[in-house]
């Protein structure tokens, strides 16, 4: 009641939806003019040190970050203490822990920053994607947490969120299949799609009978196949590097910041960032299949005008 809080953090990791994360940004909208003003004061010491080597500037950038605390005379902290513990972290970890910078573990795919600057907004909404726009749809589902289809227009690799369920935090819920089955349907028979890769796993009758219907679009795509996986991760992450993709849906780039990545002999593949979180990722893989299957369109020649090979005699 009319009282006051104060809260204490190490610097945030950008996409875990912390309280700090939080609290931080809706202290940046406030100030920014594009939230509620909260009523916050934030306060932080926050630099960059390029090399953990260079101990003489590490040194530097550790007094100033703990201030009056590492004052010879009159603080409590050993900075030699602190510079020790700095070499024996981990870089992302130090850099959160000890320089309060705003960094992503060791795990997360993309950076926050480096996804931003695909964000296009010129898109505006879907209204902006034409019925004879080509495209190539992807499709990645869980039956308890959700499902995605993405489209991607090959002329520009512009996402579009086709259709989302996702599981609201109810037990008993799961994607209603006679929907995704007909909303699949309505997408193929009003787009101008040429590609499908749909990844069956867990609706192996569904994304079977789309294979049957669909053969001259349908491409099949089992997530067990890490070299197919890899190779489709590795493709796009490479185009948002050089911003060759662009999107605007929220939910979309939600999933995309929910990634974290795997290891494996043939490359690197998405996780989850624990087993039964609800941070999700199907709209990510579905992002993921879609840019594929635009990439291989392209490579078939899909994009380009069709040339009228009737030969006429007389």
């Amino acid at each position: 009641m009319s009282g006051r809080y104060v809260c204490t953090t190490n610097a945030h990791a950008p996409g875990e939806e912390s309280v700090a994360e939080l609290l931080y940004n809706k202290f940046q909208k406030a100030i920014t003019g594009e939230g509620f003003d909260m009523k916050t004061m934030f306060d932080t010491r926050e630099v960059f040190v390029e090399d953990f080597e260079d101990k003489e500037t590490v040194m530097k950038a550790l007094q100033y970050v703990y201030g009056d605390a590492a004052h010879a005379d009159t603080g409590w902290i050993d900075l030699e203490d602190i510079y020790l513990k700095v070499m024996s972290s981990r870089e992302h970890v130090a850099r959160r822990f000890f320089f309060n910078q705003h960094v992503e573990g060791e795990t997360t795919w993309l950076t926050p920053r480096l996804w931003a600057e695909c964000k296009n907004i010129k898109l505006l909404d879907k209204k902006k994607l034409k019925k004879t726009d080509v495209l190539a749809i992807g499709f990645k589902g869980n039956t308890r947490r959700g499902a995605a289809l993405v489209g991607c227009r090959l002329i520009d690799g512009a996402l579009f969120n086709m259709a989302w369920w996702e599981n609201p935090g109810t037990a008993d819920w799961e994607v209603p299949f006679a929907q995704l089955d007909a909303k699949l349907r309505k997408i193929m028979n009003t787009y101008n799609v040429v590609k499908l890769i749909a990844a069956p796993d867990q609706y192996q009758d569904i994304v079977g009978r789309w294979w049957a219907d669909y053969e001259d679009e349908a491409e099949e795509f089992w997530m067990s196949n890490k070299t197919k996986v890899a190779r489709a991760v590795e493709q796009f992450e490479s185009a948002v590097g050089q911003q060759r993709l662009s999107y605007l849906d929220k939910d979309i780039s939600r999933h995309v910041l929910n990634c974290h990545t795997e290891d494996v002999p043939q490359g690197v593949v998405l996780r989850q960032e624990t087993k039964y979180t609800s941070r999700y990722i199907f709209g990510a893989q579905a992002a993921v299949l879609a840019f594929a299957g635009a990439t291989l369109a392209i490579e078939e020649g899909l994009l380009r005008p069709k040339v009228d090979d009737t030969l006429y005699t007389f």
